[in-house]
């Protein structure tokens, strides 16, 4: 249980981490920055023994949480100044 729990709360320091590096890019960039992440989670995934297909399903969430929180971030206001 606890190695599910640290896995997990590295998954969302990823996530965090990866929101706030997409905030600082101009939109026109974003796209060419998540793909880049998406590659980088298939191949870390299946480095620890996921199948492609499981890898491939992991890093469309992992990818899916970090534009959800991109976008929480920006309606509050964060990272450009806004007024949160």
């Amino acid at each position: 249980m606890e190695n599910d729990e640290a896995s997990s709360d590295a998954m969302l320091d990823t996530v965090k981490r990866r929101a706030l590096t997409v905030i600082d890019l101009p939109e026109a960039e974003r796209e060419e920055q998540y793909e880049l992440y998406r590659k980088l989670y298939i191949a870390s995934a299946v480095y620890v023994g996921l199948t492609v297909q499981k890898a491939r399903e992991l890093a469309d969430k992992m990818n899916e949480w970090t534009r959800v929180l991109v976008g929480i971030i920006e309606e509050g206001g964060g990272a450009r100044g806004g007024h949160a």
